[in-house]
């Protein structure tokens, strides 16, 4: 399988219905190949999370050994994916994958066991060493992305860790003046990377995905401290002008690779929102101590323009871009009448074929030899609605739109501090209804300004206006009511497309919610949600209920069928119909409030203060996985699917609903992701990723449940993920292989005559002996990684066997592990006479501030601790002193690891902790074994236990 088959597509000779069958089960492979992705790499995610939650759970009856051997036949499994079926295919770059991350759970697992520290940053350096040969060989996003993070981790707790220990404010602004150095040379290796060597070779270059995340990132950092600078606020971070200068860098280099080199209009519009929150804190600056009308008036100036401008270099550059791909486009056409063949081009033709795809690369895909589905954004691919120009690209869009959301509070408050605040609510409803007509009349006005303020002044007049005439019908009941009436009734005069899908998204939204205050009432400040999802909604009519769940039900589906039957279709048509476009973004606005109502207990209090019962949440995820069983049964309808087979398709939406039920974003999250699919666009599948994956984090810190239970919660979704994506695979190639067998012969893809010949031959062994040569290279890594990790266990485990025990006093606290689990950090009676010690030592290495790594003398007292004697000059030894590592400088110091991991619910336990044990080898390594109490006895979780459950 990981050979190159070559394949032969000669003239049609059969019937074209043939041909159109085959057709039309190419989509129902697309289809297949976005689940299969999807399915797998989530549940590979979902499976490591799982097994690194187990571990840092910490269980004290598993022994070292036995974690030991789990984790390391859990990587030869992994391993051996990419080793059997190839580094290429699915299975072998998620096998590659797992891999890597169980890789540092390993290591995780050594410092837990061996007690070396907490989010050591050693932990983090071996890690990210062992993941770049997995990464060159892998070849893929996922791997240098988890190599990208672990390497700025190791970064970040090396310069924490020497901080902390250093107390110095210089050191930890150096922190960030590494790390942004490192982020940036980075992300220019990475673009550098991408614009030479990106092809067959290292398709993963191709990946847009993660030098934006990177850029973004490093973009967003940089605007901070630039406008720290600029404010004369950055005194405390230091080097205001490397900052400013990369900054510059940045911004400079960006405009001219992104417009020149690379086409990205997403980062040019991230780097024109960055500068123009920039001029907005460089005005609002110096606008100190004038009048605050003149402040308002002066932001709302500046977003409107600079977005307007903004927006307008991004369709220029929008334009040209799309003219040079029609002409490239042409030039191919023109080129390939001479080598296409006819099945080429009645493929290339055919509607229903997916872009980009051909019956060998469909092959390939169902072979496994390509990673990912063919999901990428093209030139092609119609803008979504909600655009104010049909040639305007959602990049302009998305920062016009951010622009306007800021520039509403500041119109708001404009209008406040122009008449004084001596208007009555009545009066100024009337100014905001107003402004909401002037905006109206603008968006009738063309050019970008004009639709930019037109978006402004319809947003703040409509929801400002609805708020006040809210507050003066005083009905709690009714007080989403006047903004949905304005919203809806401003949708239809405005021409402004963006403002038609936001009034439409929001009024349709309220509405739900509006029902939720009308048909359930609650008193402000009852949390009946919080009671709810224990009480399953005991105190409310269960008919009132099941018609709301109904009423949802019924919009869910609509809204579905809309989406369904409208994305086929070109934007233009859309624009005419606002609520229709509306489909768009509700589900979107159902999860934002789903996530802020249910995951977040603050945002959730506040909700309740008005009163609302959470009855809208919960139906909210009900009703989306409803609408996905429908969408499913519907795709299915069109791929032509077996009947009993589309039935269980659809009925998985139950199992859906009823999770939805107590995490009302699972169902929304599904049914997002599932739309995007269907309207091809990556924008809305990384809003759904991002929206799905923020609520599991969410959830599971919400969750009150020991780690052994989230694991095996992780675990079993992760199982159940993995074996939808073999069932689904095979499922595919099922269907193909049936789908092919109608087809004549002349059609059906056949191993090339080119084969034959000797040129064709030597290039299938070079394939072969590379692939072979890879595989070698990832067995010999994974072996010498293995045997790298046994030689430090046998270095700790004659530590422990050999070293001297040592007592020493100590002050604890309680805090967790980013992936060890529970552990109490040590503070050191010894390391306080160290720290003294070293401010008061003459020599002339201590007259530095420098990081050191040095050794102590400490002897014992009458009872047993040891204590600090002297500094190691070299001497003789006397009975009973031993050699102690210590690290640090004037400013601070430690001796041993610094913490000590215990299992998940023993924390109170280990509070009575006063005394640590450790052994001491000859050359002063310490290691932790025990905590005692002032008793100087071992601390044992389990005694205590049996005598004291609570």
């Amino acid at each position: 399988m990981s050979e190159t088959t070559s394949y032969q597509e000669p003239d049609i000779s059969g019937n074209a219905a043939d041909l159109q069958k085959e057709e039309a089960s190419l989509p129902s492979l697309g289809w297949g190949l976005f689940g299969r992705f999807i399915f797998a790499n989530a549940g590979t995610l979902f499976l490591m999370a799982g097994i690194i939650c187990f571990f840092a759970y910490n269980w004290e009856d598993l022994s070292p050994f036995a974690k030991f051997g789990i984790i390391g036949a859990a990587m030869l499994a992994a391993a051996a994916f990419p080793l059997l079926r190839g580094l290429n295919s699915t299975a072998g770059s998620l096998g590659l994958l797992a891999c890597g991350i169980l890789g540092g759970a390993l290591m995780a697992v050594y410092g837990q066991v061996y007690q070396t520290g907490a989010n050591a940053w050693e932990l983090f350096r071996s890690w990210a060493i062992f993941l770049i040969p997995l990464t060159l060989l892998g070849r893929q996003a996922g791997l240098w992305f988890a190599l990208w993070l672990v390497s700025s981790l190791w970064g970040i707790f090396y310069l924490g860790q020497r901080a902390d220990v250093l107390h110095d404010n210089t050191a930890m602004a150096n922190i960030l003046l590494y790390q942004c150095l490192a982020q940036t040379a980075f992300f220019v290796l990475w673009e550098a990377a991408a614009r030479f060597f990106s092809g067959p070779r290292f398709p993963f270059l191709t990946t847009r995905w993660l030098p934006r995340v990177i850029g973004l990132a490093l973009l967003a950092f940089l605007t901070f401290m630039v406008s720290l600078i600029i404010t004369k606020e950055a005194a405390e971070f230091g080097h205001p002008v490397i900052y400013s200068a990369l900054y510059l860098a940045l911004i400079a280099g960006g405009a001219f690779y992104y417009r020149t080199r690379q086409t990205d209009l997403f980062m040019v519009a991230a780097g024109l929102l960055s500068l123009i929150m920039l001029v907005l804190t460089f005005t609002m600056h110096h606008l100190r101590g004038v009048n605050i009308t003149t402040i308002f008036f002066t932001a709302v100036v500046v977003l409107l323009a600079g977005s307007a401008i903004s927006g307008k270099l991004l369709i220029a550059r929008y334009r040209k871009w799309r003219e040079s791909i029609r002409q490239q486009r042409e030039k191919a056409q023109a080129d390939a009448r001479i080598t296409t063949t006819p099945i080429e081009t009645a493929v290339s033709e055919t509607p229903t074929l997916p872009a980009g795809f051909s019956l060998p690369l469909l092959r390939l895909a169902l072979q496994g030899r390509l990673p990912r589905p063919h999901l990428a954004e093209t030139d092609e691919e119609p803008d979504a609605p909600g655009h104010t120009k049909a040639h305007t690209p959602w990049q302009a869009r998305l920062l016009m739109g951010i622009c306007a959301w800021i520039a509403v509070p500041c119109m708001i408050a404009l209008i406040f501090t122009l008449t004084g605040w001596n208007l009555d609510q009545s009066g100024y409803s009337i100014v905001f209804l107003i402004l909401l007509g002037i905006g109206i009349g603008l968006t009738w006005l063309p050019g970008v300004f004009f639709e930019q303020a037109a978006l402004c002044l319809c947003l703040t007049g409509a929801s400002a206006a609805g708020v006040l005439i809210s507050m003066e019908i005083g009905n709690r009941q009714l007080c989403l009511l006047p903004p949905i009436i304005l919203f809806a009734a401003s949708a239809f005069p405005a021409r402004n497309n963006a403002y038609r899908f936001l009034a439409a998204a929001l009024a349709i939204t309220m509405v739900f919610f509006q029902a939720d205050l009308f048909f359930f009432p609650l008193e402000r400040g009852h949390y009946r949600y919080l009671d709810a999802v224990e009480n399953s909604l005991t105190d409310i009519s269960t008919p009132m209920l099941v018609i709301f769940g109904v009423i949802y039900a019924a919009c869910a589906v609509g809204l579905t069928h809309v989406w369904r039957k409208f994305t086929q279709k070109q934007a233009l048509v859309l624009q005419r119909h606002p609520f229709i476009a509306a489909g768009y973004a509700v589900p979107l606005f159902l999860g934002i409030f789903s996530v802020l109502f249910h995951s977040s207990k603050i945002l959730m209090f506040l909700s309740m203060g008005v009163g609302m019962s959470g009855v809208s949440i919960k139906m909210a995820g009900i009703g989306a996985a409803i609408g996905l069983g429908y969408l499913v049964f519907q795709l299915a309808k069109d791929l032509s699917i077996h009947p009993f087979t589309r039935i269980i398709m659809a009925g998985l939406s139950i199992p859906v609903a009823i999770v939805s039920w107590y995490m009302p974003w699972f169902g929304i999250g599904l049914l997002i992701l599932a739309m995007s699919r269907q309207a091809k666009s990556m924008v809305l599948l990384g809003t759904a990723t991002f929206f799905l994956s923020v609520c599991t984090v969410l959830e599971y810190y919400a969750l009150s449940t020991t780690l052994l239970i989230k694991s095996l919660s992780l675990g079993g979704i992760g199982i159940f993920l993995l074996l939808s994506a073999v069932a689904l695979h095979r499922y595919m190639t099922h269907c193909f292989r049936n789908g092919t067998r109608h087809l004549p012969a002349s059609l059906a893809p056949v191993r090339s005559t080119k084969a034959a010949n000797g040129a064709d031959r030597h290039d299938t062994v070079v394939s072969a002996s590379k692939t072979r040569l890879a595989q070698t290279i990832l067995a010999g890594c994974v072996l010498v990684f293995f045997l790298f990790f046994g030689y430090a266990v046998q270095q700790k485990e004659q530590l422990l066997e050999n070293g001297e025990r040592v007592i020493l006093a100590l002050r604890p606290v309680d805090p967790r592990s980013l992936m060890q689990g529970d552990y109490m950090t040590l503070s050191l009676e010894i390391e306080n006479t160290i720290h003294q010690a070293l401010r008061t030592e003459k020599s002339p290495e201590n007259n530095t501030d420098a990081w050191v790594k040095g050794t102590i003398i400490a002897a014992p007292d009458e009872t047993g601790v040891y204590h600090f004697v002297r500094f190691d000059d070299g001497a003789t030894l006397q009975p009973g002193d031993v050699r102690l590592i210590y690290r640090g400088k004037r400013f601070g110091s430690r001796v041993g690891s610094g913490s000590f991991f215990f299992q998940e619910g023993y924390g109170k336990i280990f509070e009575r902790a006063r005394f640590v044990e450790l052994r001491a080898g000859k050359d002063g390594e310490t290691l932790i074994t025990h905590l005692l109490d002032e008793n100087r006895q071992r601390i044992n979780p389990k005694a205590s236990l049996a005598k004291d459950p609570a």
